[in-house]
């Protein structure tokens, strides 16, 4: 059997083929998160039905167990150290895989580079950008203060929102922005991780919990952040 999966944000397939019994599969799924999960399930259990196999119970061999293992959502501290001053948060970072970032807050958004609104149709605001990932902030649970943002064009996702955690480690929500036929902006978030800033010696943060897409993350560290970061951008402005 060969089989291929791919996605983009908010869709993704799974396609099964076995050329000598002339047999193919095509799953078509509607979101890009559990997407994986779901469609091996359909695919397996149609897989044993043409094949005349003992059923097998997919859902929970693959399903059930996983969700099962993960982890559930990690509340803020009772004694939630504060975040670092603004100030030393937003400026401009870069790392040379992932590009520039401008790391400017959610309520400060006339400081944001805007150039990027250039692949919007003309007369897009910054405003209407603001407020459709603000739609996806006000949905997330857990957020505090203080908010930043950063658009980028990497993996996927159009902005990074920061949202603080604990001390120097920031939550980190990424999220895809769309324009429709008649200009409406709609985002909707793609995935999350962590980020730490460093003061220090120049400043930056590292990234960690899956940030760069494999299966599984580093978790977030306090200590030797430049080296133990999935990916590190730094300060430069």
């Amino acid at each position: 059997m060969g089989s291929h999966t791919g996605d983009v944000p908010g869709f993704a397939t799974h396609i099964a083929r076995l050329p000598k019994l002339g047999v193919g599969i095509f799953v078509g799924y509607n979101d890009d998160k559990s997407a994986g999960l779901v469609s091996t399930t359909v695919i397996y259990r149609l897989l044993d039905d043409l094949l005349g196999l003992d059923p097998i119970d997919w859902e929970e061999r693959l399903i059930t167990r996983r969700l099962r293992g993960s982890s559930s959502f990690i509340p803020m501290p009772d004694d939630q150290r504060p975040a670092p001053p603004i100030t030393s948060l937003t400026g401009r970072y870069r790392d040379d895989g992932y590009g520039s970032l401008e790391l400017v807050a959610l309520d400060d958004p006339h400081r944001f580079d805007q150039s990027f609104m250039s692949s919007f149709a003309a007369g897009t605001s910054i405003q209407s950008y603001i407020a459709a990932i603000s739609q996806v902030t006000t949905a997330q649970p857990g957020l505090s203060e203080p908010l930043l943002f950063a658009h980028t064009g990497k993996l996927f996702v159009s902005t990074y929102i920061f949202t603080h955690f604990d001390g120097p480690i920031f939550n980190v929500t990424m999220i895809d922005v769309k324009q429709d036929s008649i200009g409406e902006l709609t985002a909707h978030a793609t995935g999350s991780s962590s980020a730490v800033f460093v003061d220090s010696e120049g400043g930056g943060f590292g990234m960690f919990e899956n940030f760069w897409g494999g299966r599984y993350g580093k978790a977030a560290v306090e200590e030797g952040i430049q080296e133990e970061a999935e990916v590190w951008f730094n300060k430069v402005q």
